[in-house]
């Protein structure tokens, strides 16, 4: 499985990465989001919306579960499965009518993976001993992601 790796030492490199994401995704995409505690994933939420175009202040959904982000076109919708206990839970927050209609990431979303064939997987870990330095891993699970990660690998490599 191909993967595309970025290390963003800053927050600058972080909102970079976070604007040629927003260049490949269009309504209907799902971004599935993995880290430790502390490794950004809401942080980089906050700047994909903003990539997006939208002016809403973003929150972390932890105990929401989903918050909605008006884009100028559709909507972000903004998932966080930690405090879910099964599958039968993220079922009943009915939000499946959404996706569709929304660019969505899922914070926490190994979780709820399995209920996805199609997906681009994030992961978040913490690089270096100053706690500032991420790398983020994409990989793309399905075919419609194959070419949106290529795409992305390729954005990234001319603005290094």
């Amino acid at each position: 499985m191909k993967k595309v790796e970025f290390l963003a030492e800053s927050i600058d490199d972080t909102n970079r990465l976070a604007l040629a994401l927003s260049e490949v995704v269009e309504l209907g995409d799902l971004v599935i989001m993995d880290g430790d505690l502390g490794t950004g994933k809401t942080t980089f939420v906050k700047a994909f919306v903003a990539a997006l175009g939208s002016e809403n202040d973003v929150t972390s959904p932890t105990y929401a579960i989903a918050n909605f982000y008006e884009l100028p076109k559709g909507s972000f919708l903004h998932i966080d499965a930690y405090r879910l206990s099964s599958m039968d839970e993220f079922h009943d927050l009915g939000l499946y009518d959404f996706l569709e209609d929304s660019i969505t990431a899922i914070e926490w979303g190994k979780r709820v993976q399995e209920d996805f064939q199609t997906y681009l997987m994030m992961e978040i870990k913490l690089s270096g001993a100053d706690f500032e330095s991420r790398i983020f891993q994409f990989s793309a699970i399905g075919e419609k992601y194959q070419n949106k990660l290529e795409t992305l690998g390729g954005k990234l490599q001319k603005n290094l």
